[in-house]
């Protein structure tokens, strides 16, 4: 088999994960990397998307990509997220006989992600797999025939337990995430209270509760050190993106970390039974009050970490086995 990926090619992203996991299935593969889609000045593709709603380089990249599936000749085109593959291009590779796959990764209805030539790009894919179960219905009005739920999951190559000596990450809640709106009093709440909270991801120096606590992006060693050192590590959807669980769900329960996730049905379903595998929280008050159990018994939570990490690497919820499931190798489409 032959397989291009439409994706990110780089540290941390689906697309990546992918290709490796192709790789190690000895798939011939091969990735365009959608950040070409976006070079150019910054101010040029920030106006570009504000007023146009599309990626600077759209037509190009989807002009590449057709090229590289010409000289590959691939039998599948996965793309992952809000791919920058015009329509046109899509009927173009439909008529080379390449069977296309869009893994939905971002909610395409979003008010960041909502755009016309994606909608109409998203008509021509054969299948579609999503992450959440609150937009199937959105893709079956669009006139899609096989739209599936399929979860996120995780690189067994990249989230594994970090038990190296790494003080200075210790700490007694972490996130790895973006600073939205709405996750921010909740963080807030937490320092408040005299947590060691540490923040990793974008945008949490902008705000002045949690300024001090910022700590910037992390890599994949990084991720597994900040996950493998706190005692509580804070689990919770994007709910702009109409989330019931996220890319990180899986990564800091394969890392085996003392999980306190926002409670949603998805995380149920994955993470297990709350007191066993996970502890859950539905409000402010829950949250804190689990959080303050989780710093107080530090042994219970690591154990409790354990047999999440158990539970998910004993399950097939490797990126491998989503592909098998999006290539038609496999028909489980389950999280366990």
């Amino acid at each position: 088999m032959k397989l291009l990926i439409a994706g990110v090619d780089q540290e941390g992203h689906v697309g990546r994960f992918l290709r490796q996991a192709a790789f190690e299935r000895g798939i011939d593969v091969r990735i365009a990397d959608t950040r070409r889609a976006m070079d150019g000045p910054r101010l040029v593709r920030g106006l570009c998307w504000r007023l146009a709603r599309r990626p600077l380089r759209l037509g190009s990249f989807s002009r590449e990509t057709v090229a590289m599936a010409e000289d590959f000749r691939p039998d599948v085109l996965l793309s992952t997220g809000i791919a920058p593959l015009a329509a046109d291009a899509l009927r173009r590779l439909r008529t080379m006989g390449i069977r296309l796959i869009n893994d939905s990764t971002d909610d395409p209805w979003s008010a960041f992600n909502r755009s016309a030539w994606f909608l109409e790009a998203l008509g021509c894919y054969d299948a579609v797999f999503t992450p959440r179960r609150s937009n199937l219905g959105d893709f079956v009005n669009l006139g899609l025939r096989d739209v599936r739920w399929l979860p996120f999951a995780y690189a067994p190559e990249v989230h594994f337990r970090d038990d190296s000596d790494a003080a200075e990450f210790t700490s007694d809640v972490a996130f790895v995430g973006g600073a939205d709106a709405d996750r921010v009093p909740l963080i807030a709440s937490l320092i408040r209270v005299g947590h060691r909270v540490s923040l990793w991801g974008g945008y949490w120096h902008r705000f002045a509760a949690t300024r001090a606590h910022a700590r910037g992006h992390a890599d994949a060693a990084t991720l597994r050190r900040v996950l493998s050192h706190t005692k509580c590590a804070l689990t919770l959807v994007r709910r702009s993106n109409r989330d019931g669980h996220a890319m990180r769900t899986y990564e800091v329960a394969a890392v085996g970390a003392p999980v306190l996730a926002e409670d949603t049905e998805e995380h149920r379903e994955i993470l297990g039974d709350d007191g066993d595998t996970a502890l859950f929280f539905r409000n402010e008050f829950e949250l804190l009050d689990r959080c303050a159990w989780l710093v107080t018994h530090p042994h219970e939570g690591r154990a409790m970490g354990e047999r999440l990490m158990r539970r998910i690497r004993e399950g097939r919820n490797t990126y491998g086995d989503r592909l098998d499931v999006m290539l038609g190798r496999s028909s489980d489409p389950s999280c366990r």
